[in-house]
């Protein structure tokens, strides 16, 4: 199956731009997909959402405790060339509790300075890769190059990464030891 080219608004407490659950093989591209809501996810890969493709889309979410993309129990899925966007007030812009996901060339953009950008859960072997990928702010940016494996347990926040009012941006290896 094909998702492309399309524009996804879901607004109310509990609100999914794409919620996906024992789908697999499918192929996610090009859509702007936006959800707002005290607890809306843009995606949401649920139980058994296999080997799927994300591909160049355009994922905001807003409000409260907001998830732009969260991955939980679904193995071997991809996303490349995509930007993913957290609101005010959101805290997560990725929860990965999946297996085997990887990111490349990724943007992520997080508007609340106590956000997070990933967070990986603990005891659960996530292996989530990491290639290319920039974390944003608006006070700067930094790119992780060339891959980075997120262990789990573990969160990357604005602060961890330093990125500061100045346009500065420092990785302190103390912080990001994997």
């Amino acid at each position: 199956n094909t998702i492309s080219s399309n524009t996804i608004r879901a607004a109310g407490s509990s609100a999914y731009g794409i919620y996906a659950s024992t789908a697999r093989y499918n192929n996610i591209t090009n859509n702007n997909v936006t959800a707002s809501g005290s607890s809306g996810q843009g995606i949401n890969l649920d139980s058994s959402a296999h080997n799927n493709t994300f591909a160049s889309n355009w994922v905001n979410a807003s409000g409260g405790s907001a998830v732009v993309i969260s991955i939980s129990a679904s193995q071997s899925n991809s996303f490349s060339h995509n930007v993913l966007l957290g609101g005010a007030g959101t805290t997560v812009g990725m929860a990965q509790n999946g297996y085997n996901t990887t990111f490349t060339n990724t943007t992520l953009m997080v508007a609340a300075t106590s956000g997070i950008w990933i967070a990986t859960s603990i005891n659960s072997p996530s292996n989530a890769t990491f290639v290319s990928t920039f974390f944003n702010d608006t006070n700067g940016g930094i790119r992780i190059l060339p891959s980075a494996i997120v262990p789990e347990g573990y969160s990357i926040t604005l602060t961890k990464l330093n990125v500061s009012s100045n346009n500065t941006a420092y990785l302190n290896s103390t912080n990001m030891s994997f």
